[in-house]
């Protein structure tokens, strides 16, 4: 005879993973369409509104040739060919020229567009992607028309679809974000050294979760801060002081309220004078190369970590 199926208040509790399930991070947006649709002209479109709006992007344009990028006279150039990646680094602008590896016995097959996403800066707040044909939706599709030859055809086309074109970036842009985790790293301070990182609402009334030690390469605040924004990088993450008293739910609203894509973070207290940084601060993904840079030159203060990020300083009741 078959043991009775326990009541609900009989079963055993689930057990899940304290380390949340990673969202798709940063938001991607794909221009397709035949060659000499106006793919191009589209994108660079794209990237005039968009970073006029206060977005930091990146492009990624697949090619079936080889690339072009440097001058076989060039050190750089001679550096590559002998077997090396090469970054170059000039006052406005740097070149990073990696080797792929061919796989699967495809001798050209370069990078995927996962491969080409993960070496990307984390400080995107979208990406433009041009020219994968793997690439999965939102695509803006460009179909091909009798008058492709006519630039000035192809230019009033491209000009037609801008406003819808900037609607879905903007809209899969918030969707991405809106769907990141909100979790909450509580600073200790006068205890032992350690990070509590907890998940939701239930971790800003008290310690919760696992317990991360703070970077070594940093100091202060900031050591705390970039210790939970390396175990999980695709969160926004609140940070706080368990002394004298966690945020209550209001002043989280209020943070909240601030958090949107091309907002790096939200720090409604400045630095002070004891140095430690704020109370309390929402942190976005794009906030950690800001971090990390800043940690490398020594800078102890959030805010001057920051000063180069967009970040919202609202006033919020303390």
């Amino acid at each position: 005879m078959p043991a009775p199926t326990p009541s609900p208040d009989q079963r055993e509790p689930e057990v899940t993973e304290s380390r949340p399930a990673r969202p798709a991070w940063p938001p991607v947006v794909g221009v397709c369409g035949p060659s000499g649709s106006g793919k191009t002209l589209l994108v660079s479109r794209l990237v005039e509104r968009l970073t006029a709006g206060g977005l930091r992007l990146a492009t990624i344009k697949h090619c079936s040739h080889r690339l072009d990028v440097d001058r076989p006279d060039k050190d750089s150039d001679r550096l590559f060919r002998a077997g090396t990646d090469v970054l170059a680094a000039g006052p406005a602008e740097t070149l990073l020229r990696l080797h792929v590896a061919p796989r699967d016995g495809e001798e050209r097959a370069g990078m995927t567009l996962g491969d080409c996403l993960a070496s990307l800066p984390a400080d995107r707040h979208l990406v433009l992607v041009e020219g994968y044909r793997e690439m999965s939706p939102p695509q803006i599709c460009l179909e091909a028309g009798p008058d492709d030859a006519d630039e000035e055809a192809v230019r009033a086309r491209v000009e037609d679809l801008l406003d819808s074109a900037e609607a879905m970036a903007w809209d899969e842009a918030k969707r991405v974000h809106a769907s990141l985790p909100l979790l909450v790293v509580l600073l200790q301070e006068g205890v032992a050294p350690g990070v509590r990182v907890g998940h939701g609402e239930a971790s800003a009334n008290g310690p919760h979760g696992v317990r991360l030690l703070p970077a070594v390469d940093a100091a202060g605040p900031l050591a705390g801060i970039l210790s939970a924004l390396r175990w999980q990088p695709k969160a926004r993450w609140l940070a706080t002081t368990v002394d004298p008293s966690p945020p209550d739910r209001s002043r989280i609203d209020a943070m909240l309220a601030h958090s949107r894509p091309g907002v790096d973070a939200v720090l409604p207290a400045l630095d002070g004078p004891t140095g430690r940084g704020p109370l309390l601060g929402l942190f976005e993904p794009t906030a950690r190369p800001f971090l990390e840079r800043a940690a490398v030159r020594g800078i102890r203060s959030v805010g001057r970590a920051l000063a180069d990020a967009q970040v919202v300083r609202p006033s919020i009741g303390l």
